[in-house]
């Protein structure tokens, strides 16, 4: 047995006592916060987003801030506004309200799937206040931070999001036109259903913009130099648990969305006798597969990157490159334990979760899409 070390001069001799000194996390409580702290980006981009300022809008009378009642009645009324003016309008006698079958599911059909998108976003924003707690812990430097925050908030810019939002409000009333087909109805019915697609497709466009802003942050991470982690076991970093945590929200409730979009396109294919909205019904459950696979795995697959990149920085010292190493390099007394620590490192896990349960994620957002098709292929058959 070869004896302990002497610790460092000014250092305690005590293992557990050195690694607290040697800490570098932000201090809690009453300590200094670091410079450009990024703890308040998450709430501030939220106030920033343009489904939180609507949201503004609807609060009903007595609305409580913090009550998931009122949050909730809020949420509706945000998402689906056109469509219960449409109800409120049915039963008066002029001829304003849309009351045909097809735009009526289309209508009914979008506003379910944005109400699931919304409440995701709702959801997960418990989730992503823990993420900006800690950021600041992960990021080393503060010009680093400071670009960071700077990024994070120029992402958030109205007009960044009304790229997304104004085409797809145009993209909502051609679906609209579309679902009417060769069903008839007053100028102004026709006029309360391009409402409704527009608006509808406004929502679906902030929140997509949102979740392939979301998707960016791990790539983001990236550019930073050497980020702050626990050195033992990265994966746990409080940061990237709760980053992980984050996406594995989104990506469930995108993998609900999906399901969602394919029972409703189907039902809605029943219906619908146009080949171009036979076309559009199998274009869009695609590209929301396509959207759930993108910000469900690729965010996983760069905080995996991540976390790789630390721990080869940490076995950096035990990897030097040479020819042919000494004779004393392979005899020295603590070969044994340099050895120990590399075959340790090198098997720790990348996420601080079982990456079999990515791959079922993949397979089940996959499959369900095989099952659509699957079902379109025996109702286009049994139709002729």
């Amino acid at each position: 047995m070869q004896p302990a070390a002497e610790p460092p001069a000014g250092l305690p001799e005590d293992l557990l006592e050195r690694l607290i000194e040697a800490d570098e996390r932000v201090p809690d409580g009453g300590g200094k916060p670091a410079d450009h702290d990024l703890s308040d980006v998450v709430a501030e981009i939220h106030r920033r987003e343009i489904l939180q300022r609507m949201n503004r809008l609807f609060r009903l009378p007595g609305y409580v801030a913090g009550s998931k009642v009122s949050t909730a009645l809020s949420l509706v009324i945000t998402s689906s506004w056109p469509y219960f003016l449409n109800l409120i309008l049915w039963p008066l006698p002029w001829d304003i309200a849309y009351r045909h079958l097809p735009g009526n599911l289309f209508a009914l059909g979008a506003m379910v799937v944005c109400m699931t998108m919304l409440s995701v976003v709702w959801l997960s924003y418990g989730t992503a206040l823990k993420v900006g707690n800690v950021m600041s812990d992960l990021v080393v430097s503060a010009e680093e931070r400071a670009r960071l925050r700077a990024w994070l908030f120029s992402g958030s810019s109205l007009w960044k999001q009304m790229t997304v939002a104004v085409p797809a409000a145009a993209i909502g009333v051609v679906l609209a036109l579309i679902a009417l087909g060769d069903e008839g109805g007053s100028w102004g019915s026709r006029m309360l259903l391009f409402l409704m697609g527009g608006w509808l497709g406004f929502l679906a466009g902030d929140i997509l913009y949102w979740l392939l802003a979301a998707a960016l942050i791990p790539g983001r991470l990236r550019r930073c130099g050497r980020l702050r982690m626990v050195w033992i076991d990265p994966a746990s970093t409080p940061a990237i648990r709760n980053l992980c945590r984050f996406y594995a929200f989104v990506a469930s409730g995108l993998a609900v969305t999906v399901l969602v979009f394919e029972v409703l396109a189907a039902v809605y294919a029943r219906w619908q006798q146009s080949e171009v909205a036979a076309n559009v019904v199998i274009a869009l459950p695609v590209l929301s597969v396509v959207v759930a696979l993108y910000v469900g795995v690729w965010p996983f697959m760069v905080i995996a990157r991540l976390v790789r990149d630390h721990l080869d920085h940490l076995l950096d010292p035990v990897r030097a490159q040479m020819r042919r190493p000494p004779a004393a390099l392979l005899t020295a007394p603590g070969f044994d334990d340099v050895v120990k620590v590399y075959q340790y490192f090198t098997t720790l896990r990348t996420l601080p979760f079982r990456t079999s349960a990515l791959l079922q994620y993949v397979a089940g957002i996959a499959a369900s899409l095989v099952v659509f098709f699957v079902q379109r292929y025996l109702t286009a058959s049994s139709g002729t």
